[in-house]
């Protein structure tokens, strides 16, 4: 079984803190984290070479999260970046990879986005 590294990037908050549980007892999750919201966090992106980066929004870190969210789809595209909040019951999934398609293929993605 191939396991994902996830990067968990969030506040001490009841949300981060469950995520972190969660995440620990998949066995095909290896947590890297968690990591608070900081600076540093892109710098040592390069050396951890996470599967995917999750953060988990508290309250006043959305611009903060949404600056980290474009440096990482910038400086590294190959990541994708999940957003979890307690605001709302979504995720926000953030990629910038890209995959070979045809017209149909543009035309079936569009008529499956909800409205």
């Amino acid at each position: 079984m191939e396991k994902r590294r996830v990067l968990l990037l969030c506040a001490r908050s009841l949300l981060g803190e469950s995520l972190e549980r969660l995440l620990k007892q998949e066995a095909d999750v290896e947590l890297v984290g968690p990591w608070d919201l900081a600076d540093q966090v892109f710098a040592r992106l390069s050396e951890e070479r996470p599967d995917v980066v999750l953060i988990a929004g508290g309250e006043g870190q959305s611009d903060s999260a949404a600056a980290l969210t474009a440096k990482i789809l910038e400086h590294h595209s190959e990541i994708p970046v999940i957003c979890v909040g307690l605001a709302q019951d979504i995720l926000r999934i953030y990629t910038s990879q890209t995959v070979q398609a045809s017209a149909a293929d543009l035309l079936e993605t569009i008529r499956s986005l909800p409205v």
